[in-house]
């Protein structure tokens, strides 16, 4: 989706009646709403895509590829981003999870204590 269009989601979503609250929400000008309307291959970068995804209670993930997809020049990697993004936004009420799109891991692993939790588990990001 283009930039407006998650502006769009945000705002119905929430209830907002203009860009300015959702601006608002975002922490960003009316101004730069209105660029994100107006151009029509505007996306957001990595720092408000975070923040639309955060707004919208859903993995960050999800916002992060979608406009890694709009942004894509070739035909290929427009293709391979459009696969992610389908795989990790089943459909808009139902997000998918990381594990659902890169194979699932194993329930032992996805155990919060215990023998094996994040420290031993070697496809984990500690942080």
């Amino acid at each position: 989706m283009k930039a407006a269009e998650w502006i769009d989601k945000l705002k119905s979503s929430k209830g907002f009646p203009s860009d300015y609250a959702a601006a608002k929400q975002l922490g960003l000008s009316r101004f730069t709403v209105s660029g994100y309307r107006q151009r029509i291959d505007a996306t957001f970068d990595e720092e408000i895509a975070l923040k639309v995804a955060a707004a919208l209670a859903i993995a960050p993930v999800i916002v992060l590829a979608d406009q890694a997809m709009e942004r894509a020049r070739s035909t290929e990697a427009r293709s391979a981003w459009a696969d992610i993004v389908e795989k990790l936004f089943v459909n808009e009420r139902t997000p998918a999870t990381v594990d659902a799109v890169v194979g699932g891991a194993s329930q032992e692993a996805d155990q919060p204590h215990g023998r094996n939790n994040w420290r031993k588990r070697r496809d984990s990001n500690p942080r």
